[in-house]
């Protein structure tokens, strides 16, 4: 059979020349009827009911859709919401006045890179798994990441946290900022929603992804283990948290005095568990 590749014939199933089959996949993707087009399509993690509520439970996530002949890997992502508990147990029961936002240290929670709440990926084609396991994708993806300069991080909010932008309270974070007065309760803890996007090209078997006429060569998926052990935590410069609340609010406040003159914080990143010099009085 002579196999025209435009929309109309492409679904058609090989007829066996595999020289043929090869062919048609090669002009499956510059080659059509003339027509353009181009539709999202999301699916959850099929095999677990939402939410998971362990971070030991794998769970399989599509990475392409039935309904795309070809599918954008480059251009896809996986979003993760979680809903997470936050605990500082040496947090003073007097101090911080709730509503003050002039001598409260406020602090960030969250993600270096979005690829790194993954710690187990393993890629699954047409249902079965392939030879691809990585027990070390945390590592894989802070190794890939730290790759990246500055300015291909900046601007990806829900993906990447600079501390440069930490320093002036930018929501183009990946993690969330939080007051100190959100601890003042009997179990100084706060539970707080987290908003992670994970684009695919930032995994390692899919960096090399563009392109993929899933049609053609089947369905993929990941099966995944998410692990919050790599979230890291600061805290926000009093002075610059102050500027972006007054600017977002219409105020002018200044710092309290007593807070200008203690002692300057930490400026960077600790691994959440680890302790940290956080500025008080």
């Amino acid at each position: 059979m002579h196999r025209v590749n435009n929309s109309n014939t492409k679904n058609l199933s090989q007829s066996g020349n595999v020289l043929e089959g090869f062919m048609a996949m090669n002009q499956l993707i510059p080659v059509n009827d003339g027509t353009r087009s181009f539709s999202q399509q999301s699916s959850e993690a099929y095999d677990l009911p939402m939410p998971i509520s362990s971070s030991n439970t794998e769970t399989t996530i599509n990475i392409t859709h039935p309904g795309h002949d070809v599918s954008q890997i480059n251009d896809s992502f996986l979003t993760v919401t979680e809903q997470l508990t936050i605990q500082i147990p040496q947090m003073s029961a007097t101090a911080y006045p709730v509503g003050n936002v002039t001598d409260t240290p406020t602090f960030f929670f969250g993600f270096k890179s979005s690829n790194q709440i993954i710690r187990q990926l393993k890629v699954y084609h047409e249902g079965r798994p392939t030879k691809y396991v990585s027990q070390e994708s945390a590592r894989e993806g802070f190794a890939y990441s730290n790759l990246k300069s500055a300015t291909e991080k900046r601007g990806k909010k829900g993906v990447h946290t600079i501390y440069e932008n930490i320093a002036v309270a930018s929501p183009e974070v990946c993690g969330v900022y939080i007051p100190a007065t959100a601890f003042k309760n009997g179990s100084f803890s706060t539970t707080v929603t987290l908003k992670l996007l994970i684009p695919l090209s930032d995994l390692l078997p899919l960096q090399s992804f563009s392109l993929y006429p899933a049609n053609l060569i089947g369905q993929l998926a990941l099966r995944v283990l998410f692990d919050n052990s790599t979230m890291v935590w600061c805290q926000v410069p009093p002075q610059e948290y102050l500027n972006n609340y007054n600017y977002m609010n219409n105020v002018v406040q200044t710092l309290n005095a007593d807070f200008v003159a203690a002692p300057g914080d930490d400026r960077f990143f600790h691994q959440i568990g680890d302790s940290g010099f956080v500025i008080d009085y």
